[in-house]
């Protein structure tokens, strides 16, 4: 995919003079007055910004995106925005205001991943064009103005505060400055903006003070709080977000908020005017919470309303599925929320503590939000960003965008090789082969920095592992699952080779992963592993077809026989939630995952469904984070293993599909739909007595190779019915 830029006549600007500290970080607003002698049905205004940007044309927004533009590797690239504004523009006077908010790029709140100390960093700007009908009639430059607005403070983790008492003072413009640009190419986003989606009235409210109330939403969320509230001038209002409370009914930050260092976390605040009713809503940040604690400290003060604003990138969803089990319908329910609450502008592991784009977190959700959304190009914007902060020598931090946090130790190939994910993925359920070519480069310069981290016996030991292990002295060693996630990146990267035409490093890549191959057999013998402690190494050597070709399916029956020793219980990370039920299905154990993801007993699924959960959590104890997506694979796999549909290489896009369900002991019926790039595909079956009756729709431009006894064979498009025995299904 091209990246659309273009040659810009506007300069970046920005205010000069703007103080930025722990208690003072004002969001600026900059001003154009300008003339035109007629109006056109073909009017945009280019905008990008350093930060966030809120634009107005002539007093209205031109639509109802909201933290615009997307974050990115600021001295790499930077994303504008193109808005059709024909409809806002007059003939004669008119005029543009711009409000700018930190977000991203000016991040000076104090936290342990050092965005402090971002490279990037410097006052919020902005670059703008407005062009009609092909010519640019206005642009940004020395004749802009700014001021200050009633926005008195906004950081990304910390919150905003607005002070209302500033709307009644007379406005002092200042001329801008021409600055310099925040250092990357300038191109389009091309991911869908982030809205506000859903509008979320409180569950129930409590009072824990005289003047402080607790609102439950009854749902993990990512957004802000509306509020109306009546009172005396100066009157403060403070909102504090959170998605536990203390059994005292107060809401607990503790596990959240010490890894921020200055200020308050999630905190915004409002100050009235005092006149009469008044509404506030933050615009330049957002929070992950389910409760939100409303409070002042005047008894004067009298709340009319608190609502929340649920926000995230607007995928559409293109798929959905439910079956006859309620704990796996809850599970996709819980899946769906966590993966848009954690994909504000980029995938991130949590909307609250940290808003960090963890690479991790994202490779593991791939599928599950390439299956549920229309979120390819999010992903393929954040694939941009994970490769602009790759070092000349192939190596990757952990979490991108960054500025110097990650690099050293919170990464490796289990996080790192995202990159390749993201590529194959967006292949294969897209069709996109030009996203293999475009980075291409990149993934080979990640191969050979894992190269150079080869032990003598051609494995690697860096980086994170199997992580959030219920019990951690069980881990599997990250010597091994580094080792599993290279072996991976290579096969892939191989096959990327042999679609480029590239036969010699096609060569190349085969051979050394199957040097890999055999070290990871020799280093690590399925003989020797434990049935307590490693489930992840044993679903790994399936999973990624380590194991000999003809061993594997002993491999298998032995994973399936120490998950039924620890009865079904979760003892894997991250890695295991993916690899395990993935490797069970594949060898025939449908109804050992079905137990493994409904079991209601620490460690599972089925605990969080129990408790009550909204969204996926970060531990299998609910401790920490209760909205993260990093166990979210579980939807990803009901679509391919229950509903049967898998997406074939050849071709993309589904074009070509395999089908082949399965239909578990103890479940009725099961039902699915996706709308691809080849257009809708539709399965579903029931049971009938004695027999399992089953549908597919397959697209008109789509061939399925049916995988059913007796009807096995290709298929095009229609609408088929298949009947099978019990016993055959």
């Amino acid at each position: 995919m091209a990246w659309n830029s273009r040659k810009w006549q506007g300069r970046w600007i920005g205010p000069a003079e703007l103080v930025h500290n722990e208690n003072e970080a004002p969001a600026p607003l900059l001003r154009r007055d300008f003339t035109l002698d007629s109006v056109s049905d073909n009017a945009v205004i280019y905008l990008a910004s350093g930060g966030y940007h809120e634009l107005y044309v002539n007093g209205i927004r031109p639509d109802d995106r909201v933290l615009a533009p997307t974050p990115s590797q600021f001295d790499k690239h930077v994303f504008y925005v193109a808005y059709k504004v024909a409809d806002l523009l007059k003939k004669g006077q008119n005029y543009i205001e711009i409000i700018l908010g930190n977000g991203w790029y000016d991040c000076g709140t104090a936290t342990v991943w050092r965005t402090e100390h971002s490279p990037w960093r410097d006052t919020v700007k902005l670059c703008c064009d407005l062009e009609i009908d092909g010519k640019v009639v206005m642009h940004s430059d020395k004749l802009w103005q700014w001021r200050k607005t009633p926005i008195v403070f906004n950081e990304l983790r910390n919150g905003e505060t607005y002070d209302a008492r500033l709307e009644n003072n007379p406005p002092v413009w200042q001329n801008v400055n021409i600055v310099p640009s925040p250092g990357g190419l300038v191109v389009e986003q091309i991911a869908p903006p982030c809205r506000i989606t859903r509008w979320v009235e409180a569950f129930s409210c409590h009072k824990i003070a005289s003047y402080a109330r607790v609102y439950d939403f009854n749902i993990n969320l990512s957004g802000v709080c509306s509020i109306s509230v009546s009172g005396p001038a100066g009157a403060e209002v403070w909102i504090d977000y959170a998605d536990v409370l203390r059994d005292n009914g107060d809401i607990d930050i503790y596990d959240f908020g010490r890894f921020v260092k200055t200020g308050n976390f999630q905190r915004d605040r409002f100050i009235l005017k005092g006149e009469g009713v008044e509404t506030f809503q933050a615009r330049f940040t957002y929070h992950g919470f389910r409760y939100a604690k409303v409070q002042t400290l005047s008894p004067e003060v009298k709340f009319h309303q608190v609502r929340a604003a649920f926000i995230h990138s607007d995928f559409e969803q293109r798929g959905n599925w439910s079956c006859s089990n309620q704990t796996l319908n809850k599970l996709q329910q819980m899946t769906l929320q966590s993966y848009k609450c954690n994909f504000v502008g980029i995938p991130t592991d949590c909307p609250h503590r940290e808003k960090n784009g963890w690479t991790g977190d994202a490779l593991l959700a791939m599928e599950c939000g390439l299956w549920n959304f229309d979120c390819a190009d999010g992903c393929r914007e954040f694939l941009q960003t994970v490769l602009d902060t790759q070092r000349p020598s192939g190596q990757l931090p952990a979490i991108a965008p960054t500025g110097i946090f990650g690099y050293n130790y919170w990464s490796g190939p289990g996080w790192d090789s995202v990159i390749f994910e993201y590529v194959y993925r967006i292949w294969q359920y897209e069709g996109d082969t030009g996203i293999i070519e475009q980075h291409y480069e990149g993934l080979k310069r990640y191969m050979d920095y894992c190269r150079s981290m080869e032990d003598s016996d051609n494995l690697i030991d860096f980086g994170l592992g199997d992580w959030c292990h219920f019990e951690l002295f069980k881990i599997a060693p990250v010597r091994f699952t580094s080792s599993a996630y290279y072996f991976y990146d290579l096969t892939l990267l191989a096959e990327f080779a042999e679609l480029l035409g590239k036969q010699e490093d096609a060569a190349e890549f085969k051979a050394r992963a199957e040097v890999l191959r055999c070290a990871i057999n020799k280093a690590f013998p399925a003989r020797d592993f434990n049935d307590e402690t490693e489930l992840t190494m044993r679903a790994a050597m399936l999973y990624f077809r380590i194991a000999d070709a003809d061993d594997r399916q002993r491999q298998a029956s032995e994973l399936v026989a120490a998950v039924r020793k620890l009865q079904h219980r979760a003892q894997f990370g991250i890695f295991g939630a993916k690899w395990v039920p993935r490797a069970l299905a594949e060898y025939g154990y449908i109804d050992d995952v079905i137990k493994l993801f409904t079991q209601e007993e620490i460690p599972g699924w089925g605990y969080w469904v129990k408790k009550g959960e909204s969204t996926l959590c970060e531990c299998w104890n609910t401790t920490n984070s209760h909205n993260h997506i990093m166990f979210g694979d579980i939807s990803a796999w009901a679509y391919e293993f229950l509903g049967g549909v898998k997406p074939l290489t050849a071709g993309g896009g589904f074009r070509k599909f395999a089908y082949a369900p399965q239909i578990p002991a103890d479940m009725d019926s099961f039902e699915m739909s996706c709308k691809t790039p080849a257009g809708t595909i539709r399965s579903s079956w029931q049971r009938c007595g004695e027999t399992v009756e089953l549908t597919l729709e397959i697209p008109e431009n789509a061939t399925a190779e049916v995988k059913l006894p007796d009807f096995a064979g290709e298929y095009t498009g229609g609408v088929y019915k298949f009947t099978l025995p019990v016993s055959q299904k």
